[in-house]
């Protein structure tokens, strides 16, 4: 019974911790096997524990700003580091634990850019034990963050960032978009930078390239969330 075996599945992968959306894809890569024996199957509604969460993407840049400001006023110690932390995630369009682990030999001060492995590749390869090396990725450094990145010294060995933990800078940035009113996390910066290159009209394999996405059907995502801009745009000349 294909059903019965997929919903133990889920409870056995639940049990060791695997995150909704992490089960989620490769539920949907088990739904592909089977449909190569079996065209005709219907998959079940399966239950989930934990239902993965309706997550906004359609941020601009322009709109986490000011979150970015609020999140200083969280830490007198640290404030001032998760402002710097946040404007690299939203002018690069890192993940957090990739900007943690920032150092002087992954920034190119002379042509500035910044090459890294994607943690969350890496980990991917490690638990699928694939002898697979990551690629690495490479992105250009912008004006905005020059500036950040030339106040540090080009001769610190330890992290660029001094930040307690990756826990107190999500802890932080959470605090600050409830304060500014606005439903997202720092992940959030991520969405911003595909949705805001997408806005300004770049092409979809250039945004491939910098978020780092292996598969283009995952970039895509954003272009549905452009659909709801125009949409919303549309409805606003009801009320010209």
């Amino acid at each position: 019974d294909i059903a019965n075996v997929l919903q133990d599945y889920v409870i056995h992968r639940e049990k060791k911790g695997t995150r909704p959306g992490t089960l989620e894809k490769e539920i949907r890569t088990l739904k592909k096997a089977i449909l190569e024996d079996h065209p005709g199957w219907k998959k079940p509604a399966l239950r989930f524990s934990n239902q993965p969460k309706d997550v906004k993407i359609d941020f601009l840049v322009a709109d986490v700003l000011h979150v970015i400001h609020a999140v200083s006023e969280s830490s007198k110690r640290y404030g001032l580091e998760y402002v710097k932390f946040g404007m690299v995630a939203a002018f690069s369009s890192m993940r957090l634990v990739d900007i943690y682990n920032l150092t002087n030999e992954n920034l190119d001060r002379k042509n500035w850019t910044i090459t890294f492995v994607q943690s969350k590749v890496q980990k991917l390869l490690l638990d699928r034990k694939s002898n697979k090396q990551s690629k690495p990725v490479k992105l250009d450094v912008c004006d905005r963050l020059k500036a950040i990145f030339q106040e540090i010294p080009e001769n610190k060995k330890e992290r660029l960032f001094d930040v307690p933990s990756t826990k107190a800078v999500t802890t932080a940035f959470c605090l600050a978009f409830k304060k500014c009113g606005v439903k997202g996390s720092f992940h959030s910066f991520r969405h911003a930078v595909a949705t805001t290159l997408l806005t300004n009209g770049a092409n979809i394999k250039v945004v491939q390239d910098v978020l780092g996405h292996a598969d283009i059907k995952t970039t895509m995502k954003y272009l549905h969330a452009l659909d709801s801009q125009k949409k919303e745009a549309m409805d606003s000349l009801n009320a010209i």
